[in-house]
């Protein structure tokens, strides 16, 4: 095999390691990048990775990566192990294989907690796409299970890398609003979900236990996490951990309240 040499895209010796990674990486004869500007590549341990630049804005895709990857890990969803390298301008989300799939699913026919309570935390991450029509990024394993893949359109990133719509904190964190009201983290929250979906019929033992979630996202696993996506500067980060912080209180505390007084839940 030989080292990867494609233009902007070379992966060689000297590249940063990081967890699970056995010696060099070598491109892959596999499909799946898709329009996301990810390739996969194979170590010397034959576990294959998906590694992914920004798109448009450095620290934007691959920091949101990092970031709702661990966030949904710590709550309990199966996703890839994730983590984030740097090499001089290059940044770069890497992703591990997390083995064959048999079909993908928008869980229109998982009506269970667990879907109806990731309603609360795909608007905690501004994870649109989720559920969105013709989506791949639920994988169905022939056991059963399910992993959620791709947060490159994430927090304040859309899926091809430019920022979703409203104002920019940074370049890198894009439009991720640090704010604890409703009517911007929920009621703002698009569900591209017909009226049946789980997600709409999310009932109020659904809100408590995916608040009740999120309350384990202390403040010291929020640093961490935001540490672990290497954002450009000390101010992105300082921004991205203020952000988390504030909309999980917001939701924490606000949500079952609106419940409670007869507020709608589902749109």
């Amino acid at each position: 095999m030989s080292s990867s040499s494609e233009p902007g895209f070379s992966v060689a010796p000297g590249w940063p390691s990081w967890p699970g990674v056995q010696g060099e990486l070598y491109l892959a004869e596999r499909p799946g990048g898709g329009n996301t500007g990810g390739r996969w590549f194979v170590d010397e341990a034959e576990v294959m990775w998906f590694l992914k630049l920004d798109m448009h804005h450095l620290g934007l895709q691959t920091s949101a990566e990092v970031i709702s990857a661990r966030v949904l890990a710590c709550l309990g969803y199966r996703v890839p192990p994730t983590h984030k390298i740097i090499r001089g301008s290059l940044h770069l989300s890497v992703a591990r294989d997390v083995g064959e799939a048999v079909d993908t699913t928008r869980f229109e026919d998982m009506d269970s907690s667990a879907v109806r309570q990731l309603r609360v935390i795909c608007a905690y991450l501004k994870d649109w796409d989720r559920v969105a029509p013709r989506t791949s990024n639920n994988l169905v394993h022939a056991d059963g299970r399910i992993t959620l893949i791709d947060f490159g359109g994430t927090l304040g990133a859309r899926a091809l890398g430019q920022h979703k719509s409203g104002p920019v904190s940074s370049e890198a964190i894009g439009c991720y609003e640090a704010t604890g009201e409703l009517s911007v983290l929920w009621d703002g929250f698009r569900v591209a979900a017909e009226s049946e979906h789980p997600w709409n019929r999310i009932t109020p033992a659904d809100v408590g236990a995916a608040v009740a979630r999120l309350a384990t996202l202390d403040d010291g696993l929020i640093e961490r996490i935001v540490e672990a996506a290497q954002y450009p500067t000390a101010r992105d980060a300082a921004l991205m951990a203020e952000a988390l912080r504030v909309r999980r209180d917001g939701l924490v505390e606000g949500l079952p309240r609106r419940f409670a007084a007869g507020g709608r839940i589902a749109s």
